[in-house]
């Protein structure tokens, strides 16, 4: 599945959804069956720290961090779908619920703070994707709104971004998020 042929094969690219300091995501479909997928485009001019895996060998921590949480399926992580690299950056292919904010935008929407039912089955569902994370041996290091995603119609909840990731370990001596 990774290291497939050049991406633009298999999807479509759409409009930009959003970019950070390490890269963008765009809209994006998937050809062979109109899947909406995520297309994320991660620089190689930044420090990109690796990890190796078993079977995969040497894998941008990101993309490794994402494998390794989507190795026992978790409905409250974003899944990868599939990854390539270019010569100037990693591209990542991620499911895209819809319609779905991240919790700033939906947050916003509901005029600026959540219910308490509804803060509450978001962190349940957000506790659950941490549980998960640590029960694979990774630390998200950036649990931010922008980082949470939210299905509007069914509230649930989607934790991605694991750029500031990293495997669990007794200390660390680095900050990493913002």
């Amino acid at each position: 599945m990774f290291f497939a042929a050049h991406w633009t094969k298999a999807y479509l690219e759409g409009e930009l959804l959003g970019a950070g300091g390490f890269g963008c995501v765009f809209a994006g479909i998937r050809k062979e069956d109109g899947l909406p997928v995520a297309i994320k485009f991660v620089s190689k001019t930044m420090p990109y720290e690796k990890l190796q895996l078993t079977g995969y060998g040497w894998l941008p921590t990101e993309i490794a961090l994402m494998v390794l949480a989507n190795f026992k399926p978790c409905s409250r992580i974003l899944k990868i779908l599939d990854w390539f690299e270019e010569p100037k950056h990693y591209v990542v292919i991620l499911e895209r619920p819809e319609p779905c904010l991240d919790l700033h935008e939906f947050s916003s929407k509901q005029g600026g703070c959540l219910t308490e039912v509804v803060a509450r089955h978001v962190m349940f569902q957000l506790m659950e994707a941490l549980t998960h994370c640590k029960s694979q041996g990774i630390l998200h290091r950036d649990v931010k709104p922008e980082n949470i995603l939210i299905q509007t119609g069914t509230w649930q909840v989607k934790l991605f971004d694991f750029g500031c990731g990293d495997l669990v370990k007794d200390y660390y001596n680095d900050f990493a998020g913002v």
